[in-house]
This record gives structure tokens, C-alpha cells and sequence, in this order.
């Protein structure tokens, strides 16, 4: 037989042709640019490599940024945003500490019986009452210890670390006071919230109804003056979702003092209802 020798180069495609010149104004392969567009792009350029009229490269530690009312950019110095920083003052740190200290012995260990059987938990009020706690949010000279709202906030955190119900609880002192406090009459004042903060009374708030939850203004619980009682009120509607509302001595009752349908803001006022007598005054 014979063999047939081949030579690789003789089946090795031909060189293939340096590309033509870029002339400006041309596509790639000599034809007409589009009008209106370049036809031609600046070639990338190495990153130590600059073009006439580029602003100096930014060295490590810098940054770059558009100066105000300048198109061009520019490199300023790398500014680090610290984050703000807030500390609690010595008072509210102690308060924090012992108000952890507590839940972790007193709270955790109910935790899971109180979720399983529902049971209002009779025996943390008595601690909570006992610790202060009920009186955070309320002034001094009402009976309270004046750690105000964000003292009341770090032991509702604390104590919600390991049951929802119990931190309830210290939740309850404010939700019923807050309109007492920011509107009621001295005379209310005095007569309702020091119980609340040494622990002799207990109050509820009714705000939500089965057909107004996020929408507060459509409520449609009722307020009329009492014909019976010169300065009296008689609330007519329903209200849900009033945690406490079994334990509780008084409640602070939302109801609307002009029609029903209306959304005016001014047509809503609180209300403290006295569990004992059904009657409430403004």
C-alpha cells in the first residue's frame, strides 16, 4: 500500500489581513457612521494610564465625589460616617440591668406555662408591683417614679425577651394613662394614676372595634349626654381586643361625640369608664 504524506501547512488557512486604518466618522469595515453619532470610542486605557483633561486618579484612602454646582468630579478625601452613638444614662442603665435581672428569674421560668395555659399572670403583677415597675411612665408627684416613656421601654424590652403577656403587663400602664395624662384634669389625675403606679388599681384601653382596627375613625361606639346626670355621658357600641380588660378597674374608652360616620378627629374623645359603676366622665 502506499501512505500518502501531507504537509499541514499546505492545509493551514492564509494569514488573515491586518484590519484597515479607523478612519473618524466610519463604522468598522469603512462604512458611514449613523448621523448624529460618533463613530469611533475611546479606547480603554490602562488604570495608571490618563487621557488629556482626566482629574488625578484617587489614592488609597480617597474617594471621588461631584463637587455642588460642578458637572466634573473631583477627589476629596474618603470621609468615614461614624455611627451616632447613644448611651443610656447611669439611672436608666441600672434600671435596665435590674429589670433584666428580674425577668431572667422570675419571667423565664413561667414563660412557657403561661403560653400554654393562658392564664392571666397574677403572680408577676404582684412582682412587677413589688420591683416599681408600674409606676415608670408616671410622674412623681402622681405616685410614680418618672423614668418616663423610655424607662418604661427598656423594661417592656427586657421583660418581652421572654414572654409577650407579662411585658403586656407593664404595656398596660401607659396605654390607659397616656390620654389621662396629656389631657385629663388635675382632678383625674390625681384620682386615677396613683393606683396605677403602686399597684392598687388596673386599667384597660378601648380603642379598637370589629370594623375599625387601623382605621381608627371608623368607630362607631357612641357618646351622648347623659339627660339623667348634668355632666354625664352614656357610650352606646362595641369595642374588642381589649387586653386586661377582666382585671382592669377603669378603662379609658375612645367613643365619637358626633354622628357616627363622621371622620373629623375632633369628633373623638377619651373617656375613663369606671368599671365598678358602668359611668364615665370626661
Amino acid at each position: 500500500s502506499r501512505t500518502a504524506r501531507t504537509d499541514d501547512s499546505q492545509h493551514s488557512p492564509p494569514p488573515r489581513a491586518p484590519p484597515p486604518p479607523h478612519v473618524p466618522g466610519t463604522r468598522a469595515g469603512g462604512e458611514p457612521a449613523a448621523p448624529g453619532r460618533a463613530g469611533s470610542r475611546r479606547r480603554a486605557t490602562p488604570a495608571t494610564q490618563r487621557m488629556p483633561g482626566d482629574l488625578p486618579l484617587p489614592r488609597r484612602g480617597e474617594t471621588t465625589c461631584p463637587p455642588r454646582g460642578d458637572v466634573r468630579w473631583q477627589h476629596r478625601p474618603a470621609a468615614v460616617a461614624s455611627p451616632p452613638v447613644f448611651e443610656l444614662p447611669e439611672e436608666l442603665q441600672a434600671l435596665q440591668a435590674s429589670v433584666r435581672r428580674l425577668a431572667k428569674d422570675k419571667v423565664r421560668p413561667r414563660a412557657r406555662e403561661i403560653d400554654r395555659t393562658g392564664e392571666y399572670p397574677a403572680d408577676l403583677f404582684e412582682v412587677f408591683r413589688d420591683a416599681g415597675l408600674l409606676g415608670l411612665c408616671i410622674p412623681e408627684d402622681l405616685g410614680g417614679s418618672g423614668a418616663g416613656v423610655l424607662g418604661l421601654t427598656i423594661a417592656i424590652e427586657e421583660v418581652a425577651k421572654y414572654s409577650n403577656t407579662a411585658a403586656l403587663m407593664l404595656l398596660l400602664t401607659r396605654l390607659p394613662t397616656g390620654p389621662v395624662l396629656i389631657a385629663g384634669s388635675e382632678e383625674q389625675k390625681r384620682r386615677y394614676l396613683p393606683g396605677i403606679a403602686d399597684g392598687s388599681l388596673r386599667a384597660a384601653f378601648g380603642l379598637s372595634e370589629p370594623q375599625a382596627g387601623s382605621d381608627v375613625m371608623g368607630m362607631r361606639t357612641r357618646a351622648l349626654a347623659d339627660p339623667d346626670r348634668p355632666g354625664g355621658w352614656v357610650l352606646t357600641g362595641t369595642k374588642c381586643w381589649m387586653s386586661g380588660v377582666r382585671e382592669a378597674d377603669w378603662y379609658t374608652v375612645f367613643a365619637k361625640t358626633r354622628e357616627p360616620g363622621s371622620r373629623a378627629h375632633d369628633s373623638v374623645t377619651a373617656f375613663i369608664v369606671q368599671r365598678r359603676f358602668g359611668r364615665g366622665a370626661v
